[in-house]
């Protein structure tokens, strides 16, 4: 079932992101905002669903913690979503569960 957001006054899309747990890029994305600094009271915002998983490849200087700080997680979830023991080596070109 989809959710939605009516946006209000003060509200920025990081905010709402935050609050809903889903990455910036993919809720500016979802509701084709091409200024994702550009909201307007009452605007009524698709949240998408957080409950299907969502993947990352690693690119090249990445590290655990920028993904997870992109994706309002912590290490130690990705940690443990991805089965990894060293949050020190992941490698270009792999996958990396979000959620």
């Amino acid at each position: 079932m989809a959710q939605y957001y009516t946006v209000k006054a003060g509200d920025t899309l990081f905010d709402i992101a935050k609050a809903y747990g889903v990455p910036l890029e993919e809720l500016a994305k979802s509701n084709r905002l091409s200024d994702p600094n550009r909201l307007y009271v009452d605007q009524v915002l698709q949240i998408p669903d957080a409950g299907r998983p969502l993947w990352y490849v690693v690119r090249y200087g990445d590290t655990l913690s920028n993904i997870a700080k992109r994706y309002f997680t912590t290490v130690n979830a990705l940690l443990e979503k991805n089965r990894l023991r060293d949050p020190d080596t992941i490698y270009p070109g792999e996958r990396i569960r979000i959620r």
